[in-house]
This record gives structure tokens, C-alpha cells and sequence, in this order.
């Protein structure tokens, strides 16, 4: 798995198992998932079909934890601001 694009692809199948199950161990560190999450978006390794599907999973861990998922997204640089927040509108 060298590829960002298949890491991407395992990134969102991944995501979408345990974030449909609830799992306990993600939920209880959602921040971090979350912040990696932005950071993929930030770095844009997270395109097209796989990103929509990453970004309504972080959607889901968000309103399931009630992180504060605007004080996350304060760490992207602002330059990248707009790209990363436009997902999540």
C-alpha cells in the first residue's frame, strides 16, 4: 500500500466500518480521528468518490461526539482555509 490513493481508498472503507458500528475506541478519540482527517484534506490526498465518502463519515463522528469541529479546523493554514472547509458546508 504505497499509493496515497489506495491508502485513501482503505482510509474511507475503513472509516465507514467502524463509524457505521459506533466503535468505541474511535469515538473515545474522535478528536484525533477528526484532526487527521482535516489534515488529508488539507494535504488533498482525499479525492473525488473516497473523499465524499471520508468527509460524511467525519460528518457522522462529529455529530455522534460533539467535538468541536470548528476549533479543528482553525489548524489548517490559512492559504488552505477554503479548500478544506468547503467539505464540510
Amino acid at each position: 500500500m504505497s499509493s496515497p490513493s489506495v491508502r485513501a481508498l482503505f482510509l474511507s472503507i475503513f472509516l465507514t466500518l467502524i463509524f457505521s458500528r459506533r466503535n468505541p475506541s474511535v469515538l473515545s478519540k474522535a478528536e484525533k480521528v477528526f484532526t487527521s482527517i482535516v489534515q488529508a484534506l488539507e494535504a488533498e490526498t482525499l479525492q473525488g468518490n473516497v473523499c465524499t465518502k471520508v468527509v460524511e463519515a467525519a460528518k457522522q463522528l462529529v455529530a455522534a461526539t460533539g467535538i468541536n469541529a470548528d476549533q479543528i479546523l482553525n489548524i489548517v493554514r490559512p492559504e488552505n482555509q477554503m479548500t478544506v472547509r468547503r467539505h464540510f458546508q
